[in-house]
C-alpha cells in the first residue's frame, strides 16, 4: 500500500498554515454532526513509543468538543483481560449508541 504513496509531495509551512484551520473547523462540525446523528466513530493511532503519536492526538483533539470524545491508551493486559479473547479488552472501550 505504501508503494503507491508519492513521498515527493510536500507542503510549505505557509501552505500548511493556510489549509489547517479550515480543516480543524470542519472536523469540529463533523464531530457534532456525528454525535447528533448518533454515529459512533473510532480513530485508532498505532505506532512506537515516542514516535509522535501523543503530539498528533493532541493536535487532533484541539478541534474537538471535549465532551464528545475519549482517549484510551493501551497498556499491557492484566490477568482478567488475558483470560478473554485477545481483542476483548479493546471491545470494552468501543462507543455504543
Amino acid at each position: 500500500m505504501l508503494e503507491q504513496c508519492d513521498l515527493s509531495q510536500a507542503l510549505s509551512k505557509e501552505e500548511y498554515d493556510a489549509g489547517i484551520e479550515p480543516l480543524r473547523e470542519r472536523l469540529g462540525v463533523l464531530q457534532r454532526e456525528f454525535r447528533d446523528r448518533k454515529i459512533p466513530v473510532i480513530i485508532i493511532f498505532e505506532g512506537w513509543r515516542f514516535s509522535g503519536i501523543s503530539d498528533t492526538i493532541n493536535r487532533l483533539t484541539i478541534a474537538l468538543d471535549p465532551r464528545g470524545f475519549r482517549v484510551h491508551l493501551t497498556k499491557p493486559a492484566n490477568p482478567i483481560e488475558t483470560a478473554h479473547v485477545p481483542l476483548w479488552r479493546f471491545w470494552q472501550d468501543t462507543p455504543l449508541q
